[in-house]
Order: structure tokens, then sequence, then C-alpha cells
């Protein structure tokens, strides 16, 4: 792009702005908005900012999209250009290897995808927006990883200033201030300190877990998992604590648990949209109840699963059956609680086994709900 290119570029983004943002022209000789004079010095000086923005020397300097080569990813492809056009090509390619599901409404089909497109192109767009240009990772791409059961966006540089994992969501401070304003004015940003919850909120509609975000000081993180957490196999798996004082958000937790190895209170934060104070509270109430473990305290304090993460399917053994029918017959009758102390299982399990030595004629049921109680037939 030339010098004059540019000068015409910023002059119509100005025009286009000032209709809708009240941005400030130099309407008297039709000149440029004050807020781009800088992004111009910056292009005509090449610094990072505007060399990177209008696509200049990308090739050489800025190579901002790839992926790593290796059998395990799905997909390898080196994404170049201006970055409106890296971040079309490069949501574009996800959204084109990914799975989709149809959903019909009338005569109308809608295909919703395993990621929500809203949710990738903003993770690519903070990756762009806020990697580390600097010339100690100069050569180092963003990365876009996809697996069969996750999407991981890798950028260089850790996260910025006083901004942390926990406070990423509420707390500000930008690493490329200009590129971040001329950005904002091609409205590939909108709102700063926007496009962390965009994804969050992108992801709890479509019912799947909050992104994890992980700062490892050299590079930052973006991973999108992509399994529904309130799948009819979780549901089961939940109601085993059906007799437990538990709210939504808590037995939300309890199947993220499922799939990760622990939870922090941000991440309980992240999955339910409250503040820190009411997620420490539930959080406290599900170590309390046995469900989960809590280690370490403070800020380090982090949460593992306390019960199996799938329920056994099984089928009375021998000795279950003979412990079973010996304890009717010394005291008349059995309950499913009692069955539960009595062979070590969980209360569904417990229903599950009383269940079929019921339907194999060993076990006759009298009465219902608590009063409930098995007992031997009566021919």
């Amino acid at each position: 792009m030339t010098h004059n290119e540019l000068l015409e570029l910023i002059a119509e983004v100005g025009q286009l702005q000032s209709e809708f943002d009240d941005v400030e022209v130099k309407s008297a000789r039709g000149g440029t908005p004050q807020r781009l004079y800088e992004p111009l010095s910056a292009f005509a000086n090449r610094t990072g900012g505007g060399v990177i923005l209008f696509g200049l020397d990308e090739s050489r300097n800025f190579e901002t999209e790839t992926t790593p080569r290796g059998e395990r990813f799905l997909d390898n492809r080196k994404f170049e250009g201006t970055i409106p056009e890296i971040v079309d090509s490069a949501v574009n390619q996800v959204l084109a290897n990914i799975r989709k599901s149809s959903l019909i409404e009338g005569v109308y089909r809608q295909d919703i995808p395993e990621y929500p497109e809203r949710a990738v192109r903003e993770a690519i767009v903070n990756a762009i927006a806020h990697r580390d240009y600097s010339h100690f990772v100069r050569g180092s791409y963003i990365q876009i990883r996809l697996f069969a059961d996750r999407l991981e966006i890798q950028s260089p540089g850790g996260l910025y200033g006083n901004v942390t994992e926990d406070t990423i969501e509420n707390e500000q401070s930008t690493r490329n201030r200009l590129l971040m304003r001329m950005m904002e004015d091609l409205h590939l940003v909108e709102n700063r300190g926007s496009g962390i919850r965009s994804m969050l909120e992108a992801m709890r509609q479509a019912n799947l877990e909050p992104p994890r975000l992980q700062d490892k000081r050299s590079s930052f993180w973006v991973t999108f998992r992509n399994h529904t957490l309130m799948s009819p196999p979780a549901i089961a798996w939940l109601n085993q604590f059906a007799g437990r004082p538990l709210n939504d958000r808590q037995r939300l937790a309890l199947v993220y648990l499922r799939h990760n190895e622990q939870i922090t209170n941000s991440d309980y934060q992240r999955l339910n949209h409250i503040d820190s104070v009411t997620a420490n509270r539930e959080l406290r109430g599900l170590v309390q109840s046995g469900l989960i473990n809590q280690h370490s305290t403070r800020r380090w304090a982090h949460y593992t699963l306390n019960v199996p993460s799938e329920i056994k399917v099984m089928s009375p053994s021998q000795t279950d059956k003979e412990k079973i029918l010996a304890y009717v017959r010394e005291h008349g009758f059995i309950k499913r609680s009692e069955c539960q102390q009595l062979l070590g299982v969980t209360e569904i399990q417990a229903k599950y086994l009383l269940h079929k030595l019921q339907k194999k004629g060993l076990l006759e049921l009298r009465g219902s709900g608590r009063g409930a109680r098995y007992i031997l037939p009566l021919s």
C-alpha cells in the first residue's frame, strides 16, 4: 500500500466514523481524523503498528498466524496479509474444519458449529492485538491448533502489566496501544476489555464450558473444549447426588470437574457468571458436602473431584446377591439406604441392584418413596 493510498483509506475511515462516532475530523480541508495522525506517523516510520495493520512486509517480519507441523493436528496452514484478511481467513478455516450440527426450523436449516464463531473470532483478534511484537519474540507466530476435542490459540508474550488470569475480564493494560487504537478505528475491536467477556458469553450460550485462559509468561493460551457440559451422560451422573442440597451452579461445577483436573475460584466465576464471594461460598459448600477436595488456600486454592467421575454400571454379583438376600432373611426387608451401607455403593447403584433382583423374582417391592423396602417373595 502506497503512502497516498493509506491517506485515502484513513480519510475514508474518518468520514465513515464522523457520521456515527463523532470523530474529530478536519472538515475544512477534508483532512484526516486527528486520532489517526499517530497511526499515519507509525506507518511512515515503519514501526510495528502501522506495518502489520496494513500488511506491509508481513511475510518478512510479521507472520501472524500459522500452525506447527505435525500429524496430531487436524489442519496445517499459514495465513498472511492485512489483519482483517488474516482474521477472516483464520476464522473461516477453523469453521471449515470443525463439525456442525443442523437445527431445522420450519423450512429453514441452521448450521451450528461446535465452537461459536463469535468466540473463535474474538480469540484470534485478541491474540493479534495483545501479542508481543518486540524483537525478543520476532519470528514467533500466533498458533491455532485444532484437535479432535479442543481448539488452542497460542500467542507470543504472556499477560501484560497488572493483568492476571484472575483479573483478565475486568483489568485493562494494553501492550500495543497504537495497534489497539487503529483496530478500534477499523471496527476490528469494539470496546477495550470486552473480548474475553464476549468469548465467555458465546461459550455459555452454546452450553459449552468457558475457555481456559493460561498465562505461561512467554506465551498466552486460550483453549476451547467442544464437549457439551449438560449432556445426557452428565445428567445421569449428577442424578446420584439428587438428595444433596446443591444449586444449579454447583451441579455445573461438578460436571466441569468430570472433564477437568481441577477448578479454581476464577473458573467457577466464569462458568457461572458470578462474583468471587459467591463462588468462594459455593465451593466451600461442595467441600463440606464431601464432593470435592480443596488444595492450598487463598489465591493458590484449587479444587478436585472427590467422587468417581463415572457411574459404574454393574450387575449383582453372586456375592452381592447373597449379601442382600441374607440381610433380608435376617431383618425381614432391606431399604435402598441399607443396601448402600451393606455393599458400599452409591444410591443409584443400590437402586439398580435391587431392581435387578426384583426383576428376577428374588425380591418384591413394598411401598414407595422413603418408605420403599424390598422383601422376599411371599410364595
